[in-house]
């Protein structure tokens, strides 16, 4: 059985999303042991939604073996992923540039393994390029705490090449990270980052709640306005007029 999670971006103007997802994968709509979800960001950072992480707990419970979570592909701001999953694929376009520019660098010290996607036609020799780059510049970062070198690889959904490959890859890392130790520290540690994300999201709904703050907040934004008080200032004024 597999979930596909697929994270739509948000307007942050209007808040919606087209949820186009699951028109995507029109092929995997009707197989009976496929589950796709497609969900709003609302505007959270992270590439993921507020609860993402609670849905990947119910699909666990619900007995599939599977569970994929597509980001929104924001780039750099996609480090909340790496606390959800197991294995964190990074799909890059061949030509794209980035290799050279370093633009990714951020996001790839956190990817287990690169996949370079449409590489077919006219791509396959801008792949090639781009793949030695990645490999380049994947052996200049520091050695990862569970001793695995992301492997790059290429695909092509077009002409269904490469696809084996990828599953491959991540086999062989869930058997190193199982016989290492590795897999159980890091869903530890995991546990530990939502606990507190989930801490914090409660005491900033709690304090916005109160009635008392409101006013407060439209004071100081008229504050604010006339230039009475700067933005900083203001907040700090907000928050210890409120510890207690």
């Amino acid at each position: 059985k597999i979930a596909i999670l697929a994270i739509d971006p948000s307007s942050s103007v209007t808040g919606g999303s087209i949820l186009g997802d699951k028109t995507r994968m029109e092929d995997l709509i009707n197989l009976p042991n496929v589950f796709i979800r497609p969900t709003p960001s609302k505007g959270e950072l992270g590439g993921v939604a507020n609860k993402s992480y609670e849905t990947i707990l119910l699909c666990e419970k619900a007995g599939f073996d599977f569970i994929i979570v597509e980001t929104v592909g924001v780039g750099q701001s996609e480090t909340h992923v790496k606390a959800l999953v197991d294995f964190f694929l990074l799909l890059v376009l061949p030509g794209a540039g980035d290799e050279l520019q370093g633009i990714k660098r951020g996001i790839m010290e956190l990817a287990d393994g690169l996949l370079i996607t449409k590489t077919d036609g006219e791509n396959i020799k801008k792949a090639k390029v781009a793949k030695s780059n990645y490999q380049n510049a994947l052996h200049l970062f520091p050695n990862s705490k569970n001793n695995w070198t992301p492997p790059v690889l290429t695909c092509s959904s077009l002409e269904n090449k490469g696809i084996d490959k990828v599953f491959e890859m991540i086999n062989s890392f869930e058997t190193h990270n199982i016989e290492n130790g590795w897999l159980q520290k890091n869903r530890q540690k995991q546990r530990f980052f939502w606990f507190e994300e989930k801490l914090d999201s409660l005491i900033r709904d709690n304090f916005y709640k109160n009635n008392q703050i409101h006013d407060q907040i439209k004071s100081l934004n008229k504050d604010i306005e006339s230039g009475k008080i700067d933005p900083f200032n203001a907040a700090k004024q907000l928050f210890s007029s409120n510890d207690s």
